[in-house]
């Protein structure tokens, strides 16, 4: 305190002002960061999604037929409805191929033609039973050929 004093006696508050300058942003405290004001209730991330204009038509005439929804909505209860049948539609494992197949072969037996050679009902087994050429490209179930 002493010090104190003595100093402040020997030097004026306007000398030590220009001896000792203090930047006016040093005296204030700082501020604490500002929330932004957000939803009060926690809500689900935005998934924005890009669809020609021909497929938002539709889209909004679904969601007239469904009760009127919102778009975001309908596109929200279309993407459920999808995903709920495509759990249905999974691959089958190699046995039940070969099990369904087996089973296809024996209706086919069953109904062939018995006018027919062994030969043109092997044939039109054979056919039934890997389907049309058309989709065989098509099918996901089957590695496509090298050629």
């Amino acid at each position: 305190m002493f010090l104190i004093r003595y100093f402040s006696s020997l030097v004026s508050a306007a000398s030590y002002r220009r001896a000792f300058p203090v930047d006016k942003n040093m005296i204030k405290p700082p501020k604490a960061p500002s929330k932004s004001p957000g939803p009060a209730t926690p809500r689900d991330p935005v998934s924005a999604v890009r669809l020609p204009e021909a497929l938002t038509a539709q889209v909004d005439a679904w969601s007239v037929e469904a009760g009127g929804l919102s778009r975001a909505d309908a596109i929200r209860r279309l993407v459920e409805i999808g995903l709920a049948n495509a759990e249905t539609a999974k691959l089958l494992s190699p046995s039940a191929k070969t099990k369904a197949s087996e089973l296809a072969g024996v209706q086919i037996d069953r109904l062939a033609d018995p006018t027919a050679t062994d030969e043109e009902r092997a044939s039109r087994k054979r056919r039934l039973l890997k389907g049309p050429e058309e989709f065989r490209e098509l099918r996901t179930d089957h590695p496509t050929r090298k050629r």
